[in-house]
């Protein structure tokens, strides 16, 4: 990294670089550059400024990126931010998990560290990328740990791509095939984790699982996402005896979500629209000094329809 911490070293990387996207096209592969988190793509910025210069370093068929959503969150970096900086040239994804309690554990097998799957799955098929996800870690010498690792993201992979866990094809052959996200009519898993917490109460914990998926998704539902999450750190907020903060992330959450009413993914968004916004007025009328008056009993749950 500190080779490339200067223009002229940086110049050098890109030159160097192209020659070698220009070897491996005419050697008929893919060359690929990871974000690792001590190496010179580790920053979202660091991959941005790559990504720029693409188009006179290589084709598509010579160069692309390695994502790996582990070697983001060891760098610091925002593993959201690098993937969509990477836009729609990721050639690999490498997967492994990580847990923040416990960060010399490096590269457990996926769900046995914090990493939000769900949102992270999503949010690669939504840069198109529709190959194999590389498992970056021990397994073992039997089927134990394997297994379990299937048996958690199985359920997300079908539940985001448009095949099945092992029906991707065509990376292999040079062709880039574009994975093509499956409609869905339930909210995503990290949303529906982020509702529990807001019925329970634990408003800021709810906000951290949605936004995840709000990161992930990248189509118009997002700002139901956004709006819920906001509509609970509102009442975080006002929990907290921060009027003002209350009264601005309940305005902005209302009127995001109020354009998804009355139902939408099953939920009853109409409902917690106008319930949101009875507490707001309560909020607004009682001001800051009278806040701790505000009846926590009024505050709404996120019901799905009847039936649903």
């Amino acid at each position: 990294r500190e080779e490339v911490a200067t223009p002229a070293g940086w110049e050098r990387f890109v030159a160097l670089t192209a020659e070698l996207a220009a070897a491996c096209g005419a050697a008929g592969i893919t060359l690929g550059l990871e974000n690792v988190s001590w190496c010179a793509l580790s920053s979202v910025r660091d991959v941005v400024a790559f990504a720029t210069r693409l188009t006179e370093i290589g084709t598509p068929t010579q160069i692309g990126f390695v994502f790996d959503p582990f070697q983001a969150v060891e760098a610091g970096a925002n593993l959201f931010m690098i993937l969509a900086a990477m836009g729609n040239r990721v050639v690999d994804v490498h997967i492994s998990d990580y847990r923040e309690r416990d960060p010399g554990a490096r590269h457990l097998p996926p769900g046995d560290g914090d990493l939000p799957w769900s949102a992270l799955l999503r949010a690669v098929a939504g840069s198109g990328y529709a190959g194999p996800l590389m498992i970056e870690g021990a397994l073992g010498d039997d089927e134990t740990i394997i297994g379990r690792v299937r048996g958690h993201l199985n359920p997300l992979i079908r539940s985001v791509f448009s095949f099945a866990p092992d029906g991707a094809q065509g990376l292999v052959t040079g062709e880039r095939t574009h994975a093509a996200t499956s409609t869905s009519t339930a909210p995503p898993a990290g949303v529906r984790a982020g509702i529990d917490l807001f019925n329970e109460g634990r408003f800021y914990e709810a906000h951290e699982a949605i936004e995840h998926e709000w990161h992930a998704e990248r189509g118009p539902i997002r700002r139901l996402y956004q709006g819920i999450l906001q509509i609970g750190v509102g009442f975080h907020h006002a929990l907290n005896g921060n009027h003002r903060g209350a009264v601005l992330l309940l305005t902005d959450g209302i009127d995001k979500t109020a354009a998804f009413t009355p139902h939408c993914l099953g939920l009853e968004t109409g409902v917690l629209v106008a319930q949101a916004r009875a507490c707001l007025a309560r909020l607004t009328a009682l001001g800051p000094d009278r806040l701790a008056e505000f009846d926590t009993g009024s505050i709404p749950r996120i019901e799905g329809r009847a039936g649903e």
